[in-house]
């Protein structure tokens, strides 16, 4: 979805300037963004955490909010990004459970692709 709303932002680049840029940003985006962000996170982050004696619900709420905070940029509301932090409650909830990053990184990846898919309609009404 990258790819393609930077090919709508820029139509006068070269198109295969073009075509580069918009492949790079849709493998970080949809691929290492996911994968990176959940191994810090889940992976790192709440593992240490747990190593430490923290509970759960402690883990859960820092991890959350950090994971928030790292989203947000203060060119937009706070409450933009409430989805993140849901997102990351239910992905830690769900380490919890199955002990296996692989389905935390499976569900961010689908929740990027669907907020690119949102950020798309736009496009395909018009």
């Amino acid at each position: 979805m990258a790819a393609i709303l930077y090919t709508f932002a820029y139509p006068g680049a070269h198109p295969r300037i073009r075509n580069n840029y918009a492949l790079c940003l849709s493998v970080m985006f949809f691929l290492v963004s996911p994968i990176v962000e959940e191994m810090f996170f889940r992976g790192w982050m709440l593992c240490y955490m747990e190593s430490k004696s923290f509970s759960k619900p402690t883990i859960i709420l820092t991890i959350s909010t950090m994971f928030y905070l790292y989203h947000w940029t203060p060119v937009i509301p706070f409450y933009s990004c409430l989805d993140t932090f849901a997102l990351s409650v239910l992905t830690c909830c769900m380490f919890f459970k199955t002990r296996d990053i692989r389905y935390c990184i499976l569900m961010h990846f689908v929740l990027n692709f669907m907020n690119s898919l949102i950020a798309f309609i736009p496009y395909l009404i018009s």
